[in-house]
């Protein structure tokens, strides 16, 4: 089931669709989640906020040569760290726990849009071809 939309504002309906797909379906329950994939993701990313992290950190003290890669591994870390940090600004034990949380949060997405690669894939498995 697709919203009809003039053609002026596609984008917005395949954003609108996608978001329907991810967050209302009906068929999409939370037994679903793929924890295994879930906890990968989440590990991947804290060894890339820690790499990021790290890099950022011996760019703004001068011990680590800037070039391409540590400064993209420095300009990563600004986006592993952009929901919470950008909303509670903290110098303690918070500041870990909403970056794990953004990490949650990033590793949730990338499962979810996994499972709906996957169930479009044998949705149209399943199709006749004509």
């Amino acid at each position: 089931m697709n919203i009809k939309c003039p053609a002026f504002a596609n984008t917005f309906c395949v954003i609108g669709n996608a978001t329907r797909l991810l967050f209302q379906s009906p068929t999409m329950t939370f037994k679903q989640i793929n924890r295994k994939l879930l906890t990968r993701l989440f590990l991947l990313l804290a060894l890339i906020a820690f790499v990021s992290f790290v890099c950022l950190f011996g760019i703004s003290e001068g011990t680590i040569p800037d070039n391409f890669f540590t400064s993209f591994m420095a300009g990563l870390f600004m986006v592993l760290r952009f929901p919470m940090h950008t909303i509670f600004e903290t110098d303690s034990l918070l500041w870990y726990l909403l970056l794990a949380f953004n990490l949650l949060l990033y590793s949730f997405l990338i499962e979810r849009i996994v499972f709906v690669v996957k169930q479009r894939k044998e949705h149209h498995a399943k199709l006749p071809i004509t």
